[in-house]
């Protein structure tokens, strides 16, 4: 996660975004759910619709369907895993 930078062409926001969290792990914590998983859905979402209007074939469907839900999943376990440590059982 360190290729690239604000500049690199087409990624560069979602990069800078990526590599800010590390400078201040903790404000990734702070964010609601819709805010947290919003990233991958902007491209997801629309991709999925895409889809749709196509007429894709049921198993290209399932694997992006799949690809975005877990990219979102994604998203939420990486906020988790910044939380503070908490007592184990």
């Amino acid at each position: 996660d360190n290729y690239g930078n604000k500049d690199t062409p087409v990624f560069g926001y979602q990069i800078e975004a990526f590599q800010g969290h590390h400078a201040s792990p903790w404000t990734i914590t702070n964010r609601g759910l819709f805010n947290n998983i919003s990233r991958p859905a902007i491209v997801g979402i629309p991709m999925l619709a895409l889809m749709l209007i196509f007429h894709t074939p049921v198993a290209v469907g399932s694997f992006l369907y799949t690809t975005v839900t877990l990219s979102m999943l994604a998203q939420e376990f990486h906020k988790w895993s910044h939380n503070p440590k908490t007592a184990g059982f």
